[in-house]
């Protein structure tokens, strides 16, 4: 079940980030000053294959995979970097995200699930 970090870094010149996190997705979510959200990006099967889905307004979608910087033997761990990806499992992500969503804000939940139909759509 995603549950909301109480202490998220925010950066100076980005509109202000919410953060959610459970065992299968982390989801950051900007939004306006109303509190409203405007982009997000979702990242999932975190012990699987993680892969990261991005939306804001100017740049659109983008599916990546998420390269933790972990492979690096015998070097410190790397900075983690978005690649680029395949395809999105949309049905099984949505239905996943849906179950893990029941407990954040409404509004924030809605907003993600809409994208994921315009993603999937398009």
């Amino acid at each position: 079940m995603l549950k909301e970090s109480a202490y998220v870094r925010q950066n100076l010149g980005e509109p202000p980030k919410r953060w959610f996190t459970d065992e299968e997705f982390d989801l950051a979510v900007w939004t306006d000053p109303e509190g409203r959200p405007i982009s997000f990006q979702l990242g999932y099967d975190k012990s699987r294959y993680y892969r990261a889905l991005t939306w804001d307004l100017e740049r659109g979608f983008k599916h990546q995979l998420v390269d933790d910087g972990e492979n690096r033997p015998g070097r410190f761990k790397g900075t983690p970097i978005l690649l680029p990806d395949g395809e999105f499992e949309g049905p099984r992500i949505a239905g996943k995200f849906d179950e893990s969503a029941l407990g954040i804000d409404p509004m924030i939940a809605e907003f993600v699930r809409v994208k994921f139909l315009e993603f999937l759509g398009r």
